[in-house]
């Protein structure tokens, strides 16, 4: 049976709580503020007696990298807004009168010039 400041361990428990001690300041190792500064301040800790002090500290900002704004290469110099989205093209004209449904819902264009009820009788055959 050990003591640690007023509280008795097991053997058991004594290694268990050291091992556990040793895992949590080894995982902050990189916040030294939430390190345990001993193994006595864990244990009463985890029995609730002493709650961790914690020191709070201004963040380090961390420095950005500068971009340096590039020229575009002479083989994409005339090629401008070459990602842009194209203009959607759309029919405004007087030649093609409607669309017929063929085989397998194959759509065909119908100008003025040739009978849709052609077109209709094809697609019964």
């Amino acid at each position: 049976m050990k003591r640690v400041k007023g509280i008795k361990l097991t053997d058991k428990k004594y290694k268990e709580y050291h091992s556990d001690f040793l895992r949590h300041n080894k995982m902050m190792k990189n916040e030294p503020d939430l390190k345990y500064p001993s193994f006595d301040d864990y244990v009463l800790n985890r029995f609730g007696k002493k709650k961790h002090q914690r020191v709070f500290r201004e963040m380090r900002i961390q420095q950005t990298r500068k971009i340096e704004k590039t020229e575009a290469p002479k083989s994409l110099a005339g090629l401008q807004n070459s990602c842009c989205k194209k203009d959607r093209m759309q029919y405004n004209g007087t030649r093609i009168v409607a669309l017929a449904t063929m085989h397998k819902s194959n759509t065909v264009a119908i100008s003025r010039e040739e009978d849709p009820i052609a077109y209709a009788t094809m697609r019964r055959s």
